[in-house]
C-alpha cells in the first residue's frame, strides 16, 4: 500500500500536478504574450521562412518549471522523490535505495535490541542502531541538499560533471563546468 502511494505521488509530481499553479493567460500582459517585432520571419542563415512569426503567442508553449522547495519536500518525504521530480531518475533510485537500506538496518537492529536479554548483545545492537540512524539522517540531508541543487540548476544546458579516463601514464581527472 505504501509503495503504491509512493508510485502515484511520483507520477503526479512527474506530470506537474503538484507544482505551483501558473498565472492565467488573462493576467499576463500583452507585451509578454507576444514575441517582439525584432524577430524576423526569415532565417538569417537559410533565408527560409522562420518557424516563429511576428506576434506569435507564446502562452501555449509548455516549459516545465521545477520548484526547489517542492523538490526538497519530496526528498524529505519520499526516498529519492526530489531527484525523480527534477528528472534525475537514476540518482533517485540510488539515493532512495541507500536511504531505505540504511533505515531498514536501523529498524532491524532496534528490533534485535528489543528481543535480546544478553547485555553484551544489547549494547552491540543499540550501538549499531545509533550508528545507522546517524547514517540514515546524513543520507536524508544529502538527498534534500542534492534535490535543492538539482532543482536550482534545472534547465541549464550543461551541468557540472567529473570525468576520469585512463591515459598512457596514469589517470586523467577533469572537472567540467
Amino acid at each position: 500500500m505504501v509503495f503504491l502511494t509512493w508510485v502515484i505521488a511520483l507520477q503526479l509530481v512527474g506530470q506537474g500536478a503538484l507544482a505551483q499553479p501558473q498565472a492565467p493567460a488573462a493576467a499576463i500582459p500583452e507585451s509578454v504574450m507576444t514575441i517582439p517585432d525584432t524577430v524576423s520571419q526569415r532565417s538569417a542563415v537559410s533565408g527560409q521562412p522562420s518557424a516563429i512569426s511576428d506576434q506569435q503567442s507564446v502562452v501555449g508553449a509548455h516549459m516545465r518549471k521545477v520548484n526547489a522547495g517542492t523538490a526538497v519536500l519530496l526528498s524529505a518525504l519520499l526516498p529519492g522523490g526530489g531527484q525523480y521530480y527534477t528528472g534525475n531518475v537514476l540518482k533517485g533510485i540510488l539515493i532512495g535505495g541507500a536511504e531505505l537500506t540504511l533505515a531498514g538496518i536501523t529498524v532491524y537492529d532496534n528490533r534485535m535490541a528489543q528481543r535480546t536479554t544478553d547485555t553484551a548483545q544489547l549494547a552491540y545492537y543499540l550501538d549499531r542502531r545509533n550508528t545507522f540512524l546517524w547514517w540514515t539522517g546524513f543520507s536524508l540531508a544529502f538527498s534534500m541538499a542534492d534535490a535543492y541543487v538539482s532543482a536550482t540548476m534545472f534547465g541549464f544546458k550543461q551541468e557540472q560533471r567529473l570525468d576520469a579516463r585512463l591515459v598512457p601514464f596514469g589517470i586523467e581527472i577533469a572537472y567540467r563546468f
